[in-house]
Order: C-alpha cells, then sequence, then structure tokens
C-alpha cells in the first residue's frame, strides 16, 4: 500500500490551492470590465492560455493507440476517462457561453450571442 507522508500531503494541499488561485484570477477578468484596448489584448492572451491548459489535459488522457486497449494511458480507466469526460462536460454544455460563441461564430457574423 501506498501510503503519503504528512509533508506530502501539505505539499499536495499547497500546490492545488495554488493552482486553483491562479484559476479563480483568470476567471475574474471577465467581471472587472470595462476593458481598456491594452486590457482585451490581455485577456485575449489569458484565453489563449486557458485553451492551452485544455489542450494539455485532453493530451494527457489521449485516446488509446491499439483499438484493443480501451483504457486511457494516463489514469488507466477505461477510455473515454473521467477527466475527458468533464472536459467534455464544460465544453460541450449549451447552457454555457462558449457554446453559444462557437455557434453564432459558425451561423456567421452579425449573429449575436443567446446572452446577449
Amino acid at each position: 500500500m501506498i501510503t503519503t507522508t504528512p509533508v506530502e500531503a501539505e505539499a499536495f494541499r499547497l500546490l492545488s490551492a495554488d493552482l486553483y488561485q491562479h484559476i479563480d484570477e483568470a476567471e475574474n477578468l471577465a467581471d472587472s470590465g470595462p476593458w481598456a484596448e491594452q486590457d482585451q489584448e490581455t485577456i485575449r492572451l489569458v484565453i489563449h492560455d486557458l485553451v492551452t491548459v485544455i489542450r494539455c489535459l485532453l493530451a494527457h488522457h489521449e485516446p488509446p493507440k491499439a483499438a484493443a486497449n480501451r483504457h486511457c494511458p494516463s489514469c488507466n480507466t477505461s477510455w473515454p476517462c473521467p477527466g475527458v469526460h468533464h472536459i467534455y462536460n464544460v465544453l460541450k454544455d449549451p447552457e454555457r457561453e462558449f457554446v453559444r460563441l462557437v455557434q453564432a461564430r459558425r451561423l456567421g457574423p452579425g449573429v449575436a450571442s443567446a446572452g446577449q
């Protein structure tokens, strides 16, 4: 049985708290408007960075290379694994603004988001 020492548990807690703090700070950008022109560019960069995080998570939980192997190579659970399910559920949730923005963009310019 693998056990976690108190020092490791504290390190894991601190790392997790730090990551959540970064995510919270990025999320708070949405509430910090109105934005100046230079702020808009910064927000675009933050969105790009967050998309990169999602891409990295998906790459880490990629589909099995061999058709016979139906397990995620990272977490060794049935693929699609819980991580992929969670990402899918958030990205494809029709109640979230991301889905509305993608749909509006596919329909073409001048189509407003349902949230506006």
